[in-house]
């Protein structure tokens, strides 16, 4: 590998990434967007189903929790940001406390006279608050039951080599890293994550989270 090689790889790893986050780049907040976003789209779409009720849209949602997660980021506000499984854990916690946070106003607003809260007044009404999870660890509740729809979703998809591909796509790894790291190939892989859309489209909607 040529030291350009060497640097190109480092410049596009999540770890390097979130480095540059920190020193406030708005190139490597842009790439954690595109790597992350469309992953916590339809986990987030999961979760607001399993509510009795949708105040606002999945992606609305995301927008503010990516919106708050790097002004977080910048102030060096995360007691722990250092790599990609603490990245995924910090998203999942965000996305979904906020989920429950408009469900919550949204109950709230119903009881209160009919009217459904607006996304942008809560955002406002909610930034030191949101800011302060920034510092707190995802409660056992939430982690317990993340890890049981993921487990019984993963079982679904039968093949161990499968679950791996998937596991690694979820933790935002690209396609030819995902086949560096299980010594198989692109093509391979890539069929695998049409075996993956196929079995999770019923649990994640239109969009699984492996796009």
């Amino acid at each position: 590998m040529t030291p350009n090689d060497a640097s190109s790889d480092r410049s596009h790893s999540v770890t390097w990434m979130i480095e540059r986050l920190k020193a406030d780049d708005s190139q490597a907040a842009g790439e954690i967007w595109q790597r992350f976003f469309a992953r916590l789209l339809p986990l987030a779409r999961a979760r607001l189903r399993g509510l009795s009720d949708r105040a606002v849209d999945e992606e609305d949602v995301l927008v503010s929790v990516f919106d708050r997660f790097f002004r977080a980021a910048g102030e060096n506000r995360f007691a722990r940001l250092s790599d990609r499984d603490d990245l995924w854990q910090i998203l999942l916690m965000l996305t979904d406390r906020k989920v429950v946070e408009h469900f919550r106003h949204s109950q709230a607003q119903k009881r209160g006279g009919g009217q459904v809260v607006r996304l942008g007044d809560v955002a406002e009404n909610n930034d030191a608050n949101f800011l302060e999870l920034a510092d707190q660890e995802p409660g056992p509740e939430f982690i317990a039951a993340f890890n049981d729809n993921l487990s019984n979703a993963l079982t679904r998809l039968g093949e161990e080599k499968t679950r791996d591909v998937a596991l690694l796509k979820l933790e935002g790894f690209e396609n030819q890293e995902i086949a560096d790291k299980l010594r198989i190939g692109l093509s391979s892989v890539e069929r695998k994550l049409r075996v993956i859309r196929e079995a999770w489209q019923n649990d994640f909607g239109d969009t699984p989270p492996v796009t």
